[in-house]
């Protein structure tokens, strides 16, 4: 039965065998002209160029069908790494295998986290920190860095000074609250505005002295500041982010769903949160 099939695929008579011999010839001459002519990695029917390339999607017995590139990274001479979306180099986001790239479309790898001062500072301890120009938010317990993940920030760059500024806090804080029902998932909320600003809004008379022993006293104590000042509050490490991102947030630390799920199991009340420039 099987030999007859095959003879009445290639030898078949009338149109029929004329029609199956033609569909058979050019999906060969397809095949070998592809494997002459392009680098290709063949998944079944189908051959899919490689990263750095245009990206095509070539069926053997219909012909290629152009996508466009579709997050490519592209290496330099010198080393840099370049991110593209179809044929489009991307700046100041977080690209879909979450790495963020700068102003020059250029992946960011190093961040202004010291480990050394980190060994230290999470010695017998949990502490979050997060580099806001690193766009990376680590976590270390016991001296050892656990995880890491890349996020992003506010919209506006700098040190939080007052209510709807658009900028993330820099500093020391600890954790408030864990919010399993946050508007963004799940949400670690911070001790924002800590003594710091807290002075600092006082020397500037954007809180009155009652305001300011308020939050001084809170953050003696563990306790939440307020946050119904003109220095605003509610900042959180929260997440439900989307590919791509950028720093759009209106002070929060912004990270996946799926990486928020992971420190807000990891970390616990009180817990240090150091945020740098």
């Amino acid at each position: 039965m099987v030999v007859q099939e095959v003879r009445s695929l290639f030898f078949g008579t009338g149109n029929n065998g004329r029609r199956r011999r033609g569909t058979v010839l050019r999906a060969l001459v397809l095949t070998v002209l592809c494997s002459l002519s392009f680098p290709y990695t063949v998944c079944a029917n189908h051959v899919f160029f490689p990263v750095g390339t245009d990206y095509w999607h070539v069926n053997p017995m219909s012909g290629p069908k152009y996508f466009g590139r579709q997050g490519n990274w592209v290496r330099e001479a010198d080393g840099r790494e370049h991110y593209y979306v179809d044929g489009v180099l991307q700046k100041n986001i977080i690209t879909m295998d979450n790495w963020y790239v700068d102003e020059n479309g250029c992946r960011v790898k190093h961040t202004n986290i010291e480990e050394y001062d980190m060994v230290t500072e999470s010695r017998e301890k949990r502490v979050i920190i997060v580099s806001k120009s690193g766009h990376r938010l680590e976590i270390w317990r016991d001296g050892k860095r656990t995880h890491w993940f890349t996020v992003s920030s506010g919209k506006n760059e700098g040190d939080k000074e007052v209510l709807g500024d658009g900028k993330t806090p820099v500093g020391e804080f600890y954790i408030t609250k864990k919010k399993g029902d946050s508007f963004a998932y799940l949400a670690l909320e911070l001790s924002y505005p800590n003594a710091e600003d807290a002075e600092r809004g006082l020397h500037a008379g954007i809180i009155s002295q009652g305001q300011y022993q308020q939050i001084v006293n809170a953050v003696q104590t563990g306790g939440i500041p307020s946050g119904d000042t003109r220095l605003g509050g509610a900042i959180q490490i929260h997440g439900a982010r989307k590919f791509a991102g950028d720093d759009s947030s209106r002070g929060c630390v912004e990270m996946l769903s799926q990486d928020m799920e992971i420190a807000y199991n990891c970390m616990e009340l009180g817990d240090k949160v150091i945020i740098l420039p």
